[in-house]
């Protein structure tokens, strides 16, 4: 095994895709009603951040194990792993060990935050939190195997990653309004998640991960991608109807309606160009990203 590099080590995290849990996180600070304690935004950052690095780390581990990445050995960037492991730069017990590193880094910093708030549930909703993000790929649950994955992202980084902005700033629980708020992240994430499923279908049937698209056909994974993107629309709409979000946010995250709109395209007409569905992939990507920074400078503006 050759010593690691950092462009690697990160690969191996997929960092870029941490916006996905960092966007709902502090839109949820902001939204809290709190004054912004910087030292609390940047513990509970970490918290949130290392959960989801050590949720991609043990992914590769439970896709190598089970050979899901293992059919198709190369490396897209946004779909079928980091590939690390298929090249033998890094082994399965590497990943192993850094992902129980980022959690306990994660874990850490959850510590301060529970010495200062003087919240002790705070731990056993981490715990909860942290289970699930492992438990999407790994067994006994392995909810990712089991058509029920494409519910728990839309959980851990809709409702979970904001109320951890507004539970770590000190607000308490989330409101009603908050956990609606918070659908809109969970919808986007989901969206990015089942581009990403399109193109890994075929291989992730033969290994036995019977995700949604997998269950209804690749050839039709547009359709539920196209359905989790409308869902979030709906719910900015809803959210402005009841006065949650402005209209000058409202109008202006439907910028990110004609990347979505193109993804579905690509997804719809290529779902067996796994080189063409990199774009459908990165325009998930775009849209969930532009539409959290819309309604994050919506609460900073």
């Amino acid at each position: 095994m050759n010593k690691i590099k950092l462009d690697e080590f990160l690969r191996a995290l997929r960092l870029p895709f941490v916006t996905a849990c960092l966007f709902p996180y502090f839109f949820g600070v902001l939204r809290s009603g709190h004054s912004v304690n910087w030292f609390l935004l940047t513990l509970g950052a970490i918290v949130v951040g290392g959960t989801h690095l050590s949720a991609n780390l043990i992914n590769d581990v439970a896709d190598a194990k089970s050979g899901a990445d293992n059919f198709d050995k190369r490396f897209f960037g946004f779909f079928g792993g980091s590939k690390l492991i298929q090249e033998g730069r890094l082994s399965v017990n590497w990943y192993f060990l850094a992902a129980i590193a980022m959690a306990l880094c994660a874990g850490f910093a959850l510590l301060l935050i529970t010495l200062k708030l003087g919240r002790w549930e705070t731990p056993i909703l981490f715990a909860v939190v942290i289970g699930l993000a492992w438990q999407y790929s790994c067994k006994p649950l392995a909810f990712a195997y089991r058509g029920l994955g494409e519910f728990v992202v839309f959980g851990l980084f809709g409702p979970a990653a904001l109320a951890g902005g507004v539970f770590f700033s000190g607000a308490g629980y989330p409101t009603l309004e908050q956990w609606l708020l918070s659908c809109i992240f969970g919808f986007l994430t989901a969206g990015i998640l089942i581009a990403n499923e399109v193109p890994d279908a075929p291989d992730d049937l033969h290994a036995g991960k019977r995700n949604l698209v997998v269950r209804i056909g690749r050839d039709k994974g547009w359709l539920l991608f196209a359905a989790v993107e409308t869902l979030a629309w709906v719910t900015i709409v809803v959210s402005w109807y009841f006065g949650y979000l402005g209209t000058k946010t409202t109008l202006a995250s439907f910028l990110g309606f004609p990347l979505a709109f193109k993804a579905t395209s690509i997804l719809r007409q290529k779902y067996e160009q796994k080189e063409e569905l990199v774009i459908s992939s990165k325009l998930g990507i775009a849209t969930q990203g532009v539409v959290s920074v819309i309604l994050i400078l919506g609460e900073l503006f």
